[in-house]
């Protein structure tokens, strides 16, 4: 009896300072102070900050209209991805003491630093490095923590480090045009293949209107329906890429292809100015179509170059978006039976 008392009594002994072993030996302060990594109700989240080595930054802000990327409209999905994971990281190992000063050295040199803010205030700053050599994990370091974690989202195989992208070009949207019907003042479209089929659309006492261009000649017979689902169009009107400004074939082409400039006025003053230019066919079609079929042009009936304002990118453009946009003023008139 004496005997299984005193073995109980060690039992207990032991298993009370095995519980004082895990709850302050390193692992366990280590798990604790990383679990800060994520955060939960990335509602809060109100700007996310992304910076480089290399001097770029991206400033994400949550606005009434959605997130916007140094101040101007952001790819939602882009950001959407972003929190999902900022709310979903888990550590997956710590970095073992062998390898922790090279890793440390590699994320000095490339790492993304990210800073989280609800409203004014400051909620976590953690370094993104690269990914580990299994490409199952990201390595990350937590601002002020002891060592660095492989990172992970549990069922998510890819890396995180793509998702806290400092290019810019990344995360803004695509538009050329981003227009509601009210906010538009007027909507000038110059024909330069053909001049007499410009056109200026106006915004006059809560309607539209179709006017010559240049002269400025009200058009008589419109369709105020035509007319609303044309500017309707401006809603969402994208570019497919941006090209090399340095590409001297584009420069060639666009000196001799200009077809078209349409400029639209919103109603606080503000405008956009697209230049439309054609663009040749690929040089992967075959050169005997034009003796073949005199008809056809050298230029790519599916795709043409673009100016946007005063800015040195040159951009590609779809006809197939832009089609819709491409009108003139017969378009717009009410024929009779």
């Amino acid at each position: 009896m004496k005997r299984n008392v005193f073995l109980l009594i060690i039992l207990v002994a032991l298993i009370a300072v095995t519980a004082w072993f895990f709850r302050n030996s390193p692992s366990s302060t280590l798990r604790s102070e990383l679990s800060d990594f994520a955060v939960a109700d990335t509602a809060s989240i109100t700007r996310i900050f992304l910076a480089d080595k290399f001097g770029r930054s991206v400033l994400l802000e949550r606005t009434n209209n959605g997130w916007t990327a140094n101040g101007k409209p952001a790819l939602q999905p882009n950001v959407v991805f972003l929190l999902d994971a900022i709310k979903n990281i888990e550590v997956r190992h710590p970095v073992a003491k062998a390898a922790y000063n090279n890793i440390m050295k590699q994320m000095a040199a490339t790492g993304i630093k990210v800073e989280l803010y609800a409203k004014d205030k400051k909620l976590k700053t953690y370094y993104v490095g690269h990914e580990t050599q299994d490409q199952m994990g990201t390595y990350m370091y937590l601002e002020n923590s002891s060592t660095a974690f492989a990172m992970h989202i549990p069922g998510f195989n890819g890396f995180l480090n793509i998702r806290y992208n400092t290019d810019i070009k990344s995360w803004l949207k695509k538009n050329i045009f981003s227009y509601l019907p009210e906010e538009i003042a007027s909507i000038t479209v110059e024909n330069l293949l053909i001049p007499e089929k410009s056109f200026v659309i106006v915004h006059h006492n809560n309607s539209f209107e179709l006017h010559t261009y240049p002269s400025g000649k009200k058009i008589e017979n419109v369709s105020e329906e035509k007319l609303l689902n044309y500017v309707n169009n401006f809603r969402d009107i994208n570019y497919e890429r941006e090209l090399q400004s340095t590409n001297h074939q584009i420069d060639s082409a666009k000196q001799a292809g200009l077809m078209m400039i349409m400029t639209l006025k919103n109603k606080n003053g503000e405008q956009r100015t697209a230049r439309l230019f054609r663009k040749p066919r690929p040089e992967s079609d075959d050169d005997d179509w034009i003796k073949q079929d005199p008809s056809r042009t050298p230029y790519d009936p599916d795709r043409f170059y673009l100016e946007i304002d005063s800015l040195p990118q040159t951009f590609l453009a779809q006809y197939f978006v832009f089609g819709k946009l491409m009108r003139t003023p017969d378009d717009f008139l009410i024929f009779k039976k």
